[in-house]
């Protein structure tokens, strides 16, 4: 094929998701030259050689995207009800006390520490939450 005849099938493709192997990719820009077209997504660059594009091409399967993403109001709602989002500014509070008592008196710094370690666990579950939250908000986007 021609690189123009490349650039007339990748054209369409452009801002649409596709199924390739076992990733959902969506293909953003590309790069073509005389001998290679590099297809940029949002998970990887492709680089194909002109002469193996037509069975490249063939590994994007089309997936219909019909995703309706999550008003903000929503989103926030989620957020919130994670345990980082509930006790958030209790959490900074709590944060900003042991900074003025460890300046005050530096024999608080074992006690700090240990308030501290349990603030990480906190924060460690807080991201587990979100990463929770994201997972189902994209299942909802598949689904949709």
């Amino acid at each position: 094929m021609t690189k123009l005849e490349i650039e007339e099938m990748v054209k369409p493709m452009l801002g649409n998701y596709f199924r390739y192997g076992k990733n959902l990719v969506k293909v953003e820009s590309y790069r073509s030259t005389d001998k290679v077209i590099t297809i940029h997504t949002d998970k990887v660059n492709l680089p194909v050689a002109n002469e193996n594009f037509e069975k490249e091409i063939g590994k994007f399967i089309p997936v219909e995207m019909n995703v309706t993403m999550p008003s903000p109001q929503v989103s926030g709602a989620l957020l919130e009800s994670s345990v980082i989002g509930q006790n958030a500014k209790a959490l900074g509070d709590l944060i900003m006390e042991n900074i003025d008592m460890v300046k005050k008196d530096p024999a608080y710094i074992p006690q700090a520490n240990a308030i501290n370690d349990q603030l990480k666990s906190l924060i460690e579950l807080g991201k587990t939450q979100v990463e929770m939250i994201k997972t189902q908000l994209m299942a909802q986007k598949l689904t949709l």
